[in-house]
């Protein structure tokens, strides 16, 4: 019995959960790595964070915009 590819349920949780590759440069590298100290078990929570503190820093507002 051959197993199948499980290509629906991959495409499912690719959906709710994007992946989005991204190689940061240095700068940014030393930012995420000094932020990872307080919170190491969290990296995805980090970056997150940060990126939210600049859309409020850019923006002024304190949510992201909705699409």
């Amino acid at each position: 019995m051959t197993k199948k590819p499980n290509t629906t349920r991959q495409q499912r949780f690719r959906a709710k959960h994007r992946r989005i590759d991204y190689v940061p440069g240095a700068e940014v590298l030393a930012i995420i790595e000094k932020r990872c100290k307080l919170m190491p078990w969290n990296m995805a929570g980090v970056i997150d964070a940060l990126i939210l503190a600049g859309d409020k820093a850019i923006t002024g507002n304190d949510l992201p915009e909705k699409t």
